[in-house]
């Protein structure tokens, strides 16, 4: 008779309000497992609702949930964070950027072009 054990590290997660939660996983593992585990281990008050895996601060797509193993990620920042519930507009797109880069008007009604910054 052949046994076999599993083995399992600790997942650390930041969820919602920033709050630490763990979770065990196998070395088999995928981050759709882990959402499973989520939805079945922790308090609801720490899922975010209709979340995403964030890797050290990078989207993970609920379609590469399945591809990516939970252990590859054990020593980085996993955080669950909520999808984008509208598309990207163009004042998201310029977020950090300084005031002058958003809105550049080019006046050329002149012999000489003159810029308005607003």
């Amino acid at each position: 008779q052949h046994c076999t054990t599993m083995t399992t590290k600790e997942l650390v997660l930041v969820c919602a309000g920033g709050i630490k939660g763990v979770l065990d996983v196998q070395e088999k593992d995928t981050l759709a497992d882990v959402r499973i585990q989520i939805d079945e281990e922790l308090d609801d008050d720490l899922i975010v609702p209709d979340f995403a895996f964030h890797v050290n601060n990078v989207r993970i797509s609920q379609k590469q949930e399945r591809k990516k193993s939970a252990w590859l990620v054990l020593d980085k920042i996993v955080s669950l964070q909520a999808k984008r519930s509208r598309p990207l507009d163009m004042d998201d797109a310029t977020i950090g950027m300084p005031p002058s880069a958003k809105k550049l008007k080019v006046d050329y009604s002149c012999d000489n072009a003159t810029m308005q910054i607003t």
